[in-house]
């Protein structure tokens, strides 16, 4: 730049993934002129996945934003519900995508996902077989072309499938639960609240038949990444979906492969804001040492 005296278009740092200098250079420009940047910004905090700075700005920015400017707040809204997905904060990512219009084909994918964290599975069923349904002609497209260009696609189906199996072992683990002598004698009338006792206790996850069957999802979810594409991208993706479920303790081994991807990727910043969110999760889960 400096040699050759070329100004460099903000653009280009996005088109080469390099997002903090893109950052950087969204700012510089909106501090110089009245352009509204914004979206820009928050792509590229998305794509360093600084999810907690990302909402912050979204929080502010959504209710400033006029009504006419109805393509920035979709925009925002996309941005700020797939941060909240990330962060595995299901209160925010509720509250972005009830904002999101109709028409979005993301919000019928996070309504499955608020649902099945609500326990509504068969509502959460319809969500997901109306997605594949969408997604379906689409990647049958893109596989005629190429299956780099379907890949996302692909992907997302995957997603589909992981929460399906969610969905089914929820089921089982609530059959395996009401099997066990502490609930089968416990009076009816009172049987809701003692689940949801032994929930929030996190006693559900001692008992070994269910157990073995969470150590069986997370077998065969561990093989299957493996066969994914090592992309930061993709592998955000799937272990977002899976988080419905996992913890980042009870799912370590693929957190601390995807921070390792990270750092052989040159993305060190994401590295190491995975590590701290896992190391939060580790402390509140494991005594502390004396």
């Amino acid at each position: 730049k400096n040699t050759l005296n070329i100004e460099l278009k903000m653009s280009w740092y996005e088109s080469l993934q390099r997002w903090q200098e893109a950052l950087n250079a969204y700012n510089l420009k909106s501090a110089d002129s009245n352009e509204d940047f914004f979206v820009n910004k928050m792509r590229c905090l998305s794509a360093m996945s600084d999810w907690d700075d990302l909402i912050k700005q979204c929080d502010i920015a959504i209710n400033n934003v006029n009504e006419e400017n109805s393509e920035k707040k979709k925009q925002i809204v996309d941005l700020a519900a797939n941060a909240a997905l990330n962060l595995s904060d299901w209160d925010i990512l509720e509250k972005y995508t009830e904002k999101m219009d109709e028409n979005n084909e993301n919000k019928t994918f996070l309504t499955a996902v608020i649902n099945i964290r609500k326990n509504k599975l068969d509502t959460a069923k319809h969500f997901i077989t109306k997605c594949r349904e969408a997604l379906d002609s689409k990647v049958s497209g893109l596989l005629l072309e190429s299956y780099s260009r379907a890949y996302n696609n692909v992907i997302k189906l995957q997603q589909l499938l992981e929460m399906e199996e969610i969905i089914d072992y929820k089921i089982e683990e609530r059959k395996l639960l009401m099997a066990t002598e502490q609930i089968k004698e416990y009076p009816v009338e009172k049987l809701n609240a003692k689940i949801e006792e032994l929930y929030q206790k996190n006693e559900v996850s001692k008992i070994p038949e269910i157990k073995e069957l969470k150590a069986k999802l997370i077998e065969k979810w561990n093989d299957r990444l493996n066969g994914c594409q090592y992309s930061v991208d993709v592998w955000q993706k799937v272990l977002s979906i899976r988080s419905i479920l996992l913890s980042k303790y009870e799912n370590l081994d693929s957190w601390v492969q995807f921070s390792t991807i990270c750092l052989k990727t040159g993305q060190s910043s994401v590295c190491q804001r995975t590590l701290d969110l896992v190391k939060e999760e580790v402390k509140k889960v494991l005594p502390r040492s004396e």
